[in-house]
């Protein structure tokens, strides 16, 4: 099974289990869009979206993670523009493309309201000073959550 859920277009969330082999169902919920607010024209933009990823294998938590972007790298982009953001997960920076070894995975579904994945894109105030206004930047950026 293979499932991909658009969250405006800030996120798009996958999950992908491949169907010929035996794995614990998982879910991931709680989460919703980062929102980025109108940038004042100083300080750095930062948002987070918690999230919850269950496996419903009691004693078994581990899972990968990996944040990826369709272009490669963690940029912002309109026409030949763009603007660097940087990505943690639970408080560590992140590389683009690199699956992270996670042991946190909640056997409760829903993980009882309390989220125990936290990701957050930051953009630098440099960057922000140094970009084109108004060019309509967009990013999509993807995590991906699979069994190990």
């Amino acid at each position: 099974m293979f499932k991909c859920t658009l969250h405006k277009l800030l996120f798009l969330l996958c999950i992908g289990i491949a169907p010929s082999l035996v794995w614990a169902d998982v879910q991931v919920t709680l989460f919703s869009d980062i929102n980025l607010s109108s940038w004042s024209g100083t300080g750095n933009l930062v948002d987070t979206n918690e999230l919850c990823v269950y496996r419903s294998n009691t004693g078994q938590n581990t899972y990968d993670l990996s944040v990826t972007e369709n272009e490669g790298s963690f940029n912002f982009r309109a026409g030949g523009y763009s603007i660097p953001y940087t990505v943690k997960v639970n408080g560590a920076s992140v590389t683009h493309g690199s699956t992270h070894a996670m042991s946190n995975a909640s056997n409760t579904s829903g993980c009882g309201g309390t989220p125990n994945v936290t990701i957050e894109v930051t953009v630098l105030e440099s960057a922000l000073s140094a970009a084109m206004a108004d060019a309509g930047y967009q990013t999509q950026l993807i995590v991906t959550v699979s069994m190990p």
